[in-house]
């Protein structure tokens, strides 16, 4: 369901803004937003993408109480990886699609490992895989 704008409390809009409505959900962020920037993760979700490949999704919060989603599709390690071993634990990997409550911390935001790898063409290209920072502690 949209909503109207001044029902959001945006200050300061142009005047004729007032009346347009605002689309709902959550915004989705770039993963390098969040890289060393402390968030608590709301909820995560396994999809398939129509080249029918593996995503996470996953929603969080700021301390601030701004609230994101972002998505990613690393093939074998990364936050995808890290997503589906959680709801494996959970025992809810089998649930596609579906919005899955969970509440973590991120410490430091998300880590990124940078590298070059090639790609179908032969040719170097830079590459990013994303994951979840941790406690520091042994579980």
């Amino acid at each position: 369901m949209v909503t109207k704008a001044t029902a959001h409390g945006l200050d300061g809009l142009p005047a004729g803004w007032a009346d347009a409505e605002v689309l709902p959900g959550v915004s989705v962020w770039d993963k390098g937003e969040l890289e060393g920037r402390l968030f608590l993760v709301t909820a995560v979700k396994q999809t398939m993408s129509s080249q029918n490949y593996a995503m996470a999704w996953v929603e969080g919060e700021l301390p601030d109480g701004t609230m994101f989603t972002f998505n990613d599709s690393s093939a074998v390690v990364g936050v995808r990886a890290e997503v589906e071993e959680l709801l494996t634990t959970l025992k809810k990997a089998d649930q596609l699609d579906e919005w899955i409550p969970v509440r973590f911390v991120c410490p430091d935001g998300l880590r990124v490992s940078r590298y070059e790898k090639e790609d179908n063409r032969g040719k170097m290209q830079p590459f990013r895989t994303y994951y979840f920072t941790r406690s520091g502690k042994r579980a």
